[in-house]
């Protein structure tokens, strides 16, 4: 709390003005611009006694979709002999189209994926990208 205070103390120097909240000088009623699309999303984020599950989408600088998942616990030790599985998939920026046109996808890529793939879901985002032809390259690792 003494740090939140000292910030704001010292955005408040003598000879300064308070700053205007962000909604000062905009009329009720005028247009708000539409908000900006998402630059990343998480789709899964699980964690029980024992284990974790993540999962994240973002674009990357290229404008390349990038998904990264990471496992965590004794459910990956069951199915892989190890407690830790990464992986990645990367969809290049030029088959972006056709993800958006198959989710739907009117101007937040980002947006509809984590409204069609978020928790359980997530599970089959790899099925659908292969029955909607959408390539990616893709990384994974085993091991703790």
């Amino acid at each position: 709390m003494a740090n939140i205070l000292t910030h704001l103390l010292d955005l408040l120097k003598p000879g300064q003005a308070a700053p205007k909240p962000a909604s000062a000088g905009i009329a009720q009623n005028q247009p708000q611009a539409p908000a900006r699309p998402k630059t990343q999303v998480t789709l899964r984020n699980e964690r029980t006694p024992g284990d974790s599950r993540y999962l994240g989408a973002r674009i990357a600088e290229s404008g390349d979709l990038l998904i990264e998942g990471q496992d965590i616990g004794a459910g990956v030790e069951e199915f892989s002999g190890s407690r830790e599985y990464e992986w990645a998939w990367l969809i290049a920026k030029a088959d972006l189209p056709k993800l958006s046109e198959a989710l739907h996808a009117e101007t937040d890529l980002l947006a509809a994926l984590q409204m069609r793939f978020s928790g359980p879901a997530a599970a089959e985002l790899g099925q659908f990208l292969t029955q909607h032809g959408i390539h990616y390259e893709s990384w994974s690792r085993i091991g703790d």
